[in-house]
């Protein structure tokens, strides 16, 4: 039949083994509470973790709300229904369970 070539780009992304994202997508303030839209991967479960500093210490967000499992759309709404006041800052990641 004959030779046929391609010529494309291929991204590679390399996740972190810590299972930390970059998936916050909306972030707001509703009643005191802070609620995070988190996207990720359909059926798995997430939890929000909370540190004053960005390289940590981190720690788990307590509180029912702050873990759930993505829908079929892959987001989850993630809630700290206790934030520290501001200030301090507070830095907010979601990682896998």
């Amino acid at each position: 039949d004959g030779a046929y070539s391609s010529t494309g780009t291929v991204s590679v992304t390399v996740g972190d083994p810590s299972g930390t994202t970059l998936n916050i997508v909306h972030y707001t303030t509703v009643t005191g509470e802070r609620h995070l839209t988190v996207a990720g991967i359909p059926g798995r479960a997430y939890k929000l973790q909370l540190a004053t500093s960005v390289s940590g210490p981190w720690a788990d967000v307590t509180g029912a709300a702050a873990t759930g499992n993505t829908a079929t759309n892959g987001e989850v709404l993630l809630k700290d229904a206790a934030p520290p006041s501001e200030p301090p800052t507070a830095f907010y990641r979601a990682i896998e369970q």
